[in-house]
């Protein structure tokens, strides 16, 4: 990125410098030598639901996912094998259902590549702006829950082909807790979530009404080659692996806008956890 180029990330993204603007929330590794990057982190909606796969075989009868609490509990004593918005490979909605619940591995575009016994958990906060009873369904091979505001609406736990199961609750205008849990045993695999709007049909859920855990995830490495600022907008931003250079600066603004002045001295790698985490590291989160 060009020195004093600036980017801006939030429900949509902008900048002059378009390699690193096309690269955010893919794989690809962002250089600043000398810019500012912003995260934008606001609400986080548009930026899908926090996804968490994990490559640990489900139980047999699968009790893990009989209620929320026993869900937190399997997915909170587990390190994730891969973390990434469900946005990521410009996914729009939460619709993986594999080409028809196929062999394949549902989760390709995500980055898991995994087509056997596997575990995944979606979780964030879903944006309702029409007040009333709403209608959530998952289908899916194998097994799978959903979950607004810790109360189980859809149970669809079993080890099966594809099978649609739904579930109503009545929300308020807001934003409201989601969790999906999904497991994959043997033979075909996929993962379908929709949502009916008060008076409405079934469509997919889209990522633009929904938020992640952290408000934003991006899971790109990023490498400061000079001088350089980073500031995050909202509370808590994420990305993946920093790598700076020796002898440069970076200065990460805090979302008060004070500015914090960290000179780095002869390391590669240095990581700092406010106002930015790393991905990877196991974090407690509830549906």
């Amino acid at each position: 990125m060009p020195a004093g180029a600036t980017l801006q990330v939030g429900s949509g993204i902008a900048g002059t410098a378009t390699t690193s603007v096309t690269a955010l929330g893919a794989s690809t590794a962002v250089t600043l030598s000398g810019g500012s990057l912003m995260l934008a982190a606001g609400n986080g909606v548009g930026n899908g639901l926090t996804g968490q796969y994990y490559a640990v075989p489900p139980i047999a009868g699968n009790t893990d996912f009989n209620n929320v609490a026993a869900v937190n509990n399997l997915f909170n004593a587990l390190t994730p094998t891969l973390t990434a918005n469900t946005t990521t490979g410009s996914r729009t909605n939460l619709d993986f259902s594999n080409a028809g619940f196929g062999a394949a591995a549902a989760f390709t575009n995500q980055g898991f590549t995994n087509t056997l016994n596997y575990q995944v958990r979606l979780a964030g906060k879903i944006n309702i702006t029409t007040p009333g009873v709403y209608t959530f369904s998952t289908t899916s091979d194998d097994g799978s829950v959903l979950f607004i505001d810790g109360t189980q609406v859809v149970a669809n736990n079993a080890y099966q082909g594809a099978t649609q199961r739904t579930g109503t609750i009545t929300l308020t205008s807001g934003m409201h807790d989601i969790g999906i849990g999904f497991y994959q045993g043997n033979g075909g695999a996929g993962l379908l979530v929709q949502y009916a709007l008060p008076g409405g049909a079934l469509q997919t859920i889209p990522n633009s009404v929904l938020a992640p855990v952290a408000g934003l995830g991006y899971g790109n490495n990023l490498s400061v080659t000079a001088s350089s600022t980073l500031a995050s907008t909202g509370n808590l931003a994420a990305m993946g692996t920093l790598g700076v250079t020796a002898g440069t600066t970076r200065h990460p603004d805090r979302p008060d806008g004070q500015r914090r002045r960290l000179q780095q001295l002869g390391r590669r790698h240095v990581h700092r956890h406010h106002p930015l985490r790393r991905h990877g590291h196991r974090q407690r989160r509830h549906f």
